[in-house]
């Protein structure tokens, strides 16, 4: 009975999450925001406390909730608040965010956690304990990792909540810096295409820091 329940609760809840998500999508599009820019950018100018407040809740839920459009919210804040500030609330925004996903998958819900992944135990490396902020630095620097696959292996490690953020802050921030990049690009030349340069230089932070993730694993030895 408590398992029928336990997974009649989880189905209402993915549920309710895809039809919010279906229900909210034509609004996060780029057509849509472009459409509307100068409707936004006069909030903006004119109520700067509040637009900000709505724009990091709003940005903090979303990475909470893992939906993927942070590259677009990104892409939004460059064009509406400036490419550097736009790149730091973004970011701050998906520290706190993701914390906070953190923070909710590793006291409520890691039993389940557990039991999916125990038939992958024996494919997991053991990773010693301080490497595990530079892990989750590179994944977050190369823009390709999920955020539900960055989050669960962090939650399975015993890196902190706090040095978790901070480790998301640094990776975080370059991608976060070239994304409210295109979005002030887009605004102001319609076009927001990367260079492919811009690739190559998350490869190379992402090999930079790995480095201490292997030269750790030498000095200690035997990894626990």
């Amino acid at each position: 009975m408590k398992k029928r329940y336990s997974l009649s609760f989880w189905l209402i809840l993915f549920l309710s999450l895809f039809l919010a998500y279906l229900l909210v999508k034509p609004y996060f599009t780029k057509e849509f925001f472009i459409g509307h820019y100068d409707w936004f950018k006069y909030y903006v100018d004119n109520y700067f406390s509040l637009s900000l407040t709505i724009y990091i809740t709003l940005f903090s839920l979303v990475s909470a909730f893992m939906v993927p459009i942070t590259g677009l919210l990104t892409m939004a804040g460059g064009a509406l608040f400036g490419t550097i500030p736009g790149c730091l609330y973004s970011t701050i925004a998906f520290c706190l965010g993701t914390s906070l996903a953190l923070f909710m998958l590793r006291y409520f819900f890691q039993d389940i956690v557990d039991k999916k992944l125990k038939k992958y135990e024996h494919k997991i490396p053991a990773i010693r304990s301080d490497n595990w902020f530079w892990i989750v630095c590179s994944l977050y620097i190369t823009t390709f990792t999920p955020t539900f696959v960055v989050v669960g292996l962090a939650s399975l490690g015993s890196i902190s909540i706090l040095y978790y953020a901070l480790a998301t802050f640094i990776g975080a921030l370059p991608g976060a810096f070239f994304y409210s990049l295109a979005g002030n690009h887009l605004i102001k030349f319609h076009n927001a295409q990367m260079p492919w340069y811009t690739y190559v230089i998350f490869i190379l932070l992402s090999v930079l820091c790995l480095v201490p993730i292997f030269l750790g694993g030498k000095r200690g030895g035997k990894k626990n």
